[in-house]
């Protein structure tokens, strides 16, 4: 099998988030342990939702194992749901058809603002820092726009719909 970097990257990011969660699982205090485990299984299942930003079978491949810690942790069964896309994801946590979901930058920005997802976990480095994204708008040479204030009354279009970095498509006024 051929995984992406993306993919390679984005498995051992959600393990090594996974793998922490569940060290502070184990180091927590007995009444701890046992409050939190009377949460983690509530509707007898874990749903995990994911972006899909590789082709289904092989993000279904990668996290296989990820899966499986994280069943083995929670001691609860985990479903994974991959997405038709960010907006899929978000819908299903707003519908409350999802417990977890993992979502890219502009993906989180809807999911916290649609479904009131918060953070608990980011992609790391094996040094155990965090991943940050940094986004971009460009304009051609010579434009009259070079600062976001000159967007003002403009209309401007992401061409590329598909990906999870460039979908959002506004006017602004």
């Amino acid at each position: 099998m051929s995984w992406t970097k993306t993919t390679k990257t984005a498995v051992f990011a959600t393990a090594a988030a996974v793998a922490t969660a569940a060290a502070m699982f184990a180091t927590a205090s007995p009444a701890a342990v046992h409050a939190t485990r009377a949460n983690v299984c509530p509707n007898g299942q874990v749903r995990f939702g994911l972006e899909p930003y590789d082709a289904g079978p092989k993000l279904a491949t990668a996290y296989k194992g990820l899966i499986s810690l994280l069943q083995k942790k929670l001691n609860c069964p985990v479903k994974l749901f991959i997405a038709t896309n960010y907006t899929a994801e978000v819908e299903a946590m707003r519908a409350k058809k999802l417990d977890v979901g993992e979502f890219g930058p502009l993906g989180y920005i809807f999911a916290h603002q649609l479904a009131k997802a918060l953070p608990v976990a980011v992609f790391g480095t094996k040094d155990k820092k965090p991943v940050t994204y940094t986004a971009a708008l460009w304009v051609p040479n010579g434009s009259p726009i070079q600062t976001v204030a000159d967007l003002k009354g403009t209309r401007w279009l992401s061409p590329i719909p598909a990906r999870r970095r460039g979908t959002c498509s506004r006017a602004t006024r």
